[in-house]
């Protein structure tokens, strides 16, 4: 059994036998969640439609005015990318993305890698995607993969697809 971040865990399976399983990043109780104040001199302003990758902090803005969206921070609690680690569960990133648009009060959206279904308890699930103001707005991938020693917020990059319908 190997210990990361300082936690070690044994889980059993049917038939009473033992299977070390590791709890790190995408298994552990606190996924990474650190905010990150824009950057100035961080935009990308693009016609509406396609694929921008922007790095926390980063600020795209539609070339027509409609739409800014900024990266403000990512919560990562994928399981890390490492050849001896078995996660119980393939964990979630979440990029959070603050979305202005003229005359509207500014949104927050949260776009998921892992999109789970709802539970009883909820009546919506975290989505890969989302909607503003006539905006769709979709996480394409989120890099780097985590690691077990965890990334700075500076590491990530966001590529998003954004469209207005």
């Amino acid at each position: 059994m190997r210990t990361v971040l300082g936690r070690r865990s044994t889980v059993f399976v049917a038939g009473g036998l033992p299977l070390a399983v590791l709890l790190a990043s995408g298994c552990a109780d606190t996924p990474t969640s650190t905010p990150l104040p824009p950057t100035s001199g961080a935009t990308t302003p693009q016609a509406p439609g396609g694929v921008v990758t922007l790095a926390p902090g980063g600020i795209w803005r539609a070339s027509n005015g409609g739409l800014t969206l900024t990266f403000v921070r990512v919560k990562d609690s994928r399981c890390p990318a490492a050849e001896d680690i078995h996660c119980v569960w393939a964990g979630d990133g979440v990029v959070s993305l603050l979305a202005a648009v003229p005359g509207r009060p500014t949104t927050t959206i949260e776009l998921h890698t892992y999109p789970y279904p709802p539970t009883a308890a909820t009546t919506s699930s975290p989505s890969t995607a989302g909607t503003v103001v006539g905006w769709q707005i979709g996480l394409v991938r989120l890099e780097p993969a985590n690691t077990v020693e965890g990334l700075r917020p500076s590491d990530y990059r966001a590529t998003i697809q954004i469209s207005q319908h």
